[in-house]
C-alpha cells in the first residue's frame, strides 16, 4: 500500500481551507456530499493513484484536525448547525490570500485585493474558483468560463485547461490551453463573470489523455508577450504627501533619500504605468516624477494633451 507522507503545518492549513471550501458547496448550499464523503473526495484529491482508502476512523480523525487548523487562522465551521463563523472582517482576505500564496507566481497581494474587490468581497465565490484553478493545473481538468471581453460589454464560452496562476500583469492571470483553438492564451481573472461547471464535476469527467503544454514554447510566442515590464520610477515626495503615500498605498518602495523633508526621493518598482500616473495626479505639485526619462516625458505629453482637452472650458 502506497504510504502518505507526513503534512507539514502549512500543508495542513491549505486542505483544511479547501474542506471550508467544499463544505460550504457540497454540504451547506448543494446538499451533495456528507462530511465522511467529503473527507473522502479530499483524500482521494491528493492522491488518486493510491492503493488503498483510508478508514473512516482515519478519515474522520483527520479532517478534525483540519477544523482545528481552521480555528487557528479565525474560523469556526459547525457541520452539525451548518454555520460558519468569522473571527473578523478581515479574516475572510486574508484566507484568500494564505492560499493563493501557496501555488500563484509571482504572488502579489494588492492584485489579488483588487479581484477579491471587483467580485464585490464574496469570499465563497471567489475561494471555489482558486481551489478549482489549483485542482485544475493538478490534474489537467476543464474549467467552463464566461468572460467578459476586454473593454467591450460581450461575453463569451471559454473551455480552458488552466496550466498554472500568474500575477506578472496589472491583474491575476490564468495561463490555459484554449479548448477552441488548443492554443495557450491568458486569460485575466477580472475577466471571469462566471463558472459554468465546478470541480467535483469536471474532476469526475477527467481523461487520462491530455492535450500536451510546452511552457517554454508558450513563453516565447506572441501570446505571452503582453506582459508589463516592470519599471524602477524614482519619485520625489514632500514629508507630507510622503506620509499619506506610504499609510495609504499597498506599493512596495525604497526610500533612497530622506535627508531633506521637501525632497523625499523614492524608487518604486511597478509594472502598472497607470498606477504611478494616478500617485503623480493625486499629489500634484506635492510629487514629482524623476526617471526613467521615457516615463517623465510621456507624463509630460498626458498633462499636455488633458491642458488641450480643457483649454476650450
Amino acid at each position: 500500500m502506497n504510504r502518505k507522507k507526513n503534512l507539514t503545518a502549512n500543508e495542513q492549513i491549505i486542505l483544511a481551507i479547501e474542506y471550508l471550501s467544499f463544505a460550504e458547496e457540497y454540504i451547506f448550499r448543494k446538499k451533495e456530499l456528507n462530511s465522511l464523503s467529503l473527507a473522502e473526495l479530499l483524500d482521494e484529491l491528493q492522491d488518486i493513484e493510491k492503493e488503498e482508502k483510508e478508514s473512516d476512523w482515519g478519515l474522520d480523525r483527520r479532517f478534525r484536525l483540519y477544523t482545528g487548523k481552521l480555528k487557528k487562522i479565525g474560523v469556526s465551521l459547525n457541520l452539525k448547525s451548518k454555520k460558519i463563523e468569522f473571527e473578523n472582517k478581515n479574516t475572510p482576505f486574508k484566507i484568500i490570500s494564505t492560499y493563493v500564496k501557496s501555488f500563484c507566481e509571482d504572488y502579489n497581494e494588492q492584485q489579488l485585493r483588487i479581484f477579491f474587490k471587483s467580485k464585490k468581497e464574496d469570499f465563497y465565490e471567489v475561494l471555489r474558483l482558486f481551489v478549482f484553478i489549483r485542482y485544475a493545473i493538478k490534474y489537467s481538468l476543464v474549467i467552463e468560463l464566461e468572460l467578459a471581453k476586454s473593454m467591450n460589454w460581450q461575453t463569451s464560452l471559454r473551455r480552458i485547461i488552466p496550466r498554472y496562476l500568474i500575477s506578472k500583469n496589472q491583474f491575476l492571470d490564468i495561463m490555459g490551453t484554449d479548448l477552441k483553438d488548443k492554443c495557450g492564451k491568458l486569460f485575466p481573472l477580472v475577466n471571469i463573470i462566471s463558472i459554468k461547471n465546478n470541480l467535483l464535476s469536471a474532476y469526475k469527467k477527467r481523461k487520462k489523455s491530455n492535450i500536451p503544454f510546452d511552457r517554454v514554447s508558450f513563453e516565447a510566442s506572441p501570446e505571452s508577450q503582453f506582459y508589463w515590464v516592470t519599471v524602477i520610477y524614482t519619485v520625489q515626495f514632500n514629508s507630507y504627501s510622503f506620509i499619506h503615500f506610504s499609510n495609504t498605498n499597498e506599493i512596495e518602495y525604497k526610500v533612497i533619500n530622506d535627508d531633506n523633508p521637501l525632497a523625499i526621493i523614492v524608487e518604486i518598482s511597478c509594472n502598472d504605468v497607470f498606477l504611478i500616473q494616478r500617485i503623480l495626479f493625486n499629489y500634484g505639485i506635492y510629487v514629482k516624477l524623476l526617471s526613467p526619462p521615457e516615463a517623465v516625458l510621456d507624463f509630460k505629453n498626458k498633462i499636455s494633451a488633458l491642458e488641450k482637452h480643457y483649454g476650450n472650458l
